[in-house]
């Protein structure tokens, strides 16, 4: 598998799209895995789309139909997906999105937030808002040898 990249606000690989719609609240690096040109919507050469998947938890039958029918729709046009896949229904394009040769991109995020506030490492400030705590930061200054 890919070693983790960083990727500094001023390297040429940062992403140009967190600056123009984050401004300021842009982060002054991301750590990456994987294909890098995916970033920049490049591959082989020519400009590829990339979609985000969110569903709900409760879809009711005709959306689910319409649902499968945009995953496979997604994969066979190859565009490239990112979602969490945490949703049944997310799940179940996922399970479609696999079966083609298109970028899948997991994004992670919400599955860490949730086990570093159960550790008390992040806190909410507000809906949609976290910062680490004075914990997180303790364990930053002096990390463990090992995270469980």
């Amino acid at each position: 598998m890919f070693n983790p990249v960083h990727i500094g606000q001023h390297d040429a690989l940062y992403p140009p799209a967190l600056p123009f719609y984050l401004t300021d609240r842009a982060p002054a690096g991301i750590t990456t895995r994987g294909n890098l040109d995916i970033l920049h919507g490049q591959g082989a050469g020519h400009r590829l789309p990339t979609v985000a998947l969110f569903c709900s938890v409760q879809c009711s039958s005709a959306i689910i139909l319409q649902t499968y029918a945009l995953a496979r729709a997604l994969r066979d046009a190859g565009v490239t997906v990112i979602s969490g896949f945490h949703s049944p229904m997310e799940k179940e394009c996922l399970i479609l999105l696999l079966r083609g040769t298109q970028p899948v991109i997991d994004n992670r995020v919400r599955w860490a937030k949730k086990y570093l506030q159960e550790a008390r490492l992040l806190e909410t400030v507000r809906r949609g808002v976290v910062r680490i705590s004075q914990r997180g930061r303790d364990v930053l200054r002096t990390p463990p040898a090992r995270i469980d």
